[in-house]
């Protein structure tokens, strides 16, 4: 690994910020209507997640950016899996 090609550690570290930044953020809208934020958080975040990993690039820390595509690509299966289990009947809300 080049001396300047960051680490990623902490990419992991700047995805884990971003992403838990995002989800306040869409429960805050949730108020305003915003509540496809929610569902569909492992999708929107590609627009804090592409812009961070193509800077992180350009600066020539590579590995950083693959921290941040890291912490993108589990929270994305996080938030699939659990919308899959959610959509598949086995969970009952109000009784």
């Amino acid at each position: 690994m080049p001396e300047n090609g960051g680490s990623i550690w902490l990419g992991i570290l700047i995805g884990i910020g971003v992403s838990v930044g995002g989800l306040l953020a869409s429960v805050a809208l949730m108020a305003g209507g915003g509540a496809f934020l929610l569902m569909g958080f492992g999708l929107t975040q590609l627009l804090w997640v592409i812009p961070l990993y193509l800077y992180f690039a350009s600066q020539g820390q590579k590995e950083t950016g693959k921290g941040i595509l890291i912490v993108a690509g589990l929270v994305c299966l996080l938030n699939a899996s659990c919308w899959g289990y959610f959509m598949s009947g086995r969970v009952r809300i109000g009784g």
